[in-house]
């Protein structure tokens, strides 16, 4: 037993630094979103409905409110603003987190008037919504100091802070809301106190390390990419939130429940990319920037086929897992998931050809695409729920983000050509064609939900295909580091 250890520790010794990096994001992807799903029922039975409301109205307010009082400056453009300023990274950590900083207490007092004017008296206003500002006072240096410890390859210290903060979040919160009777807002508190600890502690390490309060170029950098993605960013809400809003106008409560819990499953895969494309973008960005362009498409090809063929586990496993999460009840939603674990493709396509766009701080073609997107599916959804029901959501979600797909395929075609690359980056047809196939593959799943030896046969043989694969996808993520 102790040379197995012994020779598993030798193994891994051996590993590169960004496959342990991505190895370890996976994992704390899957913790962060098994212990959400164990914790949840808890909390749902230690407040009532009306509490527990709060909670969902406060996270439903944090997400807009982040999009102003941060101006997402962890995203959009600071990935390529990582590779442009690479020899003076912590100069530009240090410096944005001073425009966070800035704009998320610019932003409050701006709301604190807002509300004055228009009530007479701000001693009314919800609990929530300081708590959302505090909460990204400090959500955003922690973000800008993980951002710089993934592009560096530095897991260990993201790993331990993500797996702490994912431990005490649902700890601080269950002590909270068990000592009080206002348990939605004992709840809410917790959150933002776990965070504001956590977040204190990395505004006092990229301070510490770039010494940098304020550089014009790169608060001018940032504000010119992410500015005009803040519709964007609205728009994604809009995508995420108003099939479920037009379900309960147009159906009911229950049709919300059941379409809420499958697309929860058709999404769940979804970090799988997230954590492969924290070791891939950097890399990407780094290869672009030296004009290195040769095996951008052999691993882009890898993480199509590793992504794909993950997203559609849920897709083969529906009839299993509703049953499991939900009951009986639920069963109706195998039919959404496989159109919303589709939808959960084209995101990951898009994304890939949006990251060149960003690289290049071509942002506003991103912010007309997501508000193209986000009316066409409103639309969609008008029409079609009424006559063909609830289910018909999860297709108008589908056919929104592949039209996605399309957009930023062409932006990213006409951005390469603006900024004189002929080569191609990518193998543009193997994404289209792997796009056909899932939609192929998830057809037939749902062709067979009914006949679970064809089934399991057809889980059977993608499991052959990815052991047939393994080494490949092993070197997916062994991305060289380089400078």
């Amino acid at each position: 037993m102790k040379y197995q250890i012994k020779e598993l520790v030798s193994k891994y010794k051996t590993i590169p630094e960004p496959a342990k990096a991505s190895g370890a994001y996976i994992v704390c992807n899957v913790l962060q979103k098994g212990i959400l799903m164990i914790t949840t029922p808890i909390f749902t039975r230690l407040m009532s409905t009306e509490q527990y409301g709060e909670v969902n109205l406060f996270n439903t307010w944090l997400a807009i409110i982040t999009i102003f009082a941060s101006v997402k400056i962890a995203a959009g453009g600071f990935g390529a603003g990582m590779v442009k300023f690479s020899d003076n990274r912590a100069e530009y950590i240090s410096s944005l987190q001073s425009l966070s900083i800035v704009t998320a207490i610019s932003e409050f007092i701006l709301f604190t008037i807002g509300y004055y004017l228009l009530r007479g008296d701000v001693s009314s206003m919800n609990y929530y919504f300081p708590m959302a500002f505090a909460y990204v006072l400090f959500a955003t240096p922690m973000d800008l100091w993980t951002g710089r410890e993934r592009y560096d390859y530095k897991y260990k210290k993201v790993v331990f802070i993500t797996l702490l903060t994912v431990i005490l979040n649902p700890i601080v919160g269950i002590i909270m809301v068990r000592s009080t009777e206002v348990k939605g807002m004992a709840r809410v508190i917790s959150i933002v106190a776990v965070q504001a600890a956590m977040g204190a502690v990395a505004m006092v390490l990229n301070y510490k390390d770039g010494k940098k309060f304020f550089n014009k170029k790169y608060w001018t950098y940032i504000l010119k990419c992410n500015i005009p993605l803040i519709p964007h960013y609205l728009a994604q809400i809009v995508l995420a939130q108003s099939d479920r809003l037009m379900i309960e106008r147009m159906c009911g409560k229950t049709e919300v429940a059941i379409y809420g819990l499958a697309y929860t499953l058709g999404m769940i895969m979804l970090f799988v990319s997230d954590a492969i494309s924290a070791s891939f973008v950097p890399w990407l960005y780094r290869k672009i920037k030296a004009m290195d362009l040769e095996d951008i498409a052999k691993y882009t090809n890898l993480m199509t086929v590793l992504v794909g063929l993950t997203i559609l586990l849920p897709v083969l496993f529906a009839p299993e897992l509703v049953l499991f999460l939900g009951g009986r009840q639920y069963m109706e939603g195998i039919w959404i998931v496989p159109s919303v674990a589709l939808a959960a493709f084209f995101i990951f396509v898009y994304g890939m050809f949006a990251n060149i766009q960003f690289y290049y701080g071509e942002s506003k073609r991103t912010m007309v695409a997501s508000i193209t997107a986000a009316v066409l599916n409103i639309v969609l959804n008008y029409i079609l729920i009424k006559p063909f029901g609830y289910i018909a959501a999860g297709y108008t979600t589908a056919i929104t983000y592949f039209v996605l797909v399309i957009f930023h395929y062409f932006y990213m075609k006409s951005v390469l050509k603006e900024n004189n690359v002929t080569k191609p980056i990518y193998n543009n047809r193997i994404m289209f064609v792997f796009c056909f196939i899932e939609v192929v593959i998830s057809a037939i799943a749902m062709a067979s939900y009914n006949h679970t030896v064809l089934r399991y046969g057809l889980i059977l043989v993608l499991v052959a295909i990815l052991a047939w694969k393994k080494d490949a996808f092993l070197e997916l993520m062994n991305l060289k580091k380089e400078k």
